[in-house]
């Protein structure tokens, strides 16, 4: 659980430049869908906070459950491709940024320990229907997350974002 803590509080405050590039060049749908995401990963950071607190009672610093890889990713990566967007908003930057937060981040680390949260339910099979913040209820939605990331290809400039991902050569 310190793990899923850690990760959505570093979502939570490293997500916002990626917002602001996509609102700056007007992709509304995309903006919509960032900030939405925004806010239910500051829900996330409450409930897995609160858990901690009140029924594990862990209210020290959980940082010795970090391990050296997942401080890379976390706490080096993420805020560091993130926050480039700052100063470097183009298309190669952008895709970087959405690779490693939706691919990476999302689409490999959260789904794999959701996946061990929902495997876990179904083997003990603890109850009927678990909470609605529970971890396995949170999968369900987050799913859609990495499912949908947000794209420079749906630009005008799509073939050059497909070039710059690898998948046309620049001689096509």
């Amino acid at each position: 659980m310190a793990l899923f803590q850690a990760g959505e509080e570093g979502v939570t405050s490293d997500l916002l430049p990626l917002i602001m590039v996509v609102a700056s060049e007007g992709r509304i749908e995309e903006e919509i869908f960032l900030t939405s995401f925004l806010w239910e990963e500051a829900k996330h950071v409450e409930f897995f906070r609160r858990w901690l607190d009140e029924v594990v009672g862990a209210h020290q610093d959980l940082g010795h459950y970090l391990t050296p890889s997942y401080r890379q990713l976390f706490l080096a990566e993420l805020p560091k491709s993130l926050n480039a967007l700052k100063t470097d908003q183009s298309t190669a930057a952008q895709i970087r940024a959405s690779v490693t937060y939706n691919m990476i981040i999302e689409g490999v680390l959260a789904e794999t320990g959701y996946h061990g949260f929902r495997e876990s339910l179904e083997s003990q099979r603890a109850a009927a229907r678990p909470a609605p913040g529970h971890p396995a209820v949170v999968a369900r939605r987050k799913s859609s997350h990495s499912i949908r990331s947000v794209s420079p290809s749906n630009r005008p400039d799509q073939r050059n974002a497909r070039r710059l991902a690898g998948h046309e050569r620049p001689d096509e």
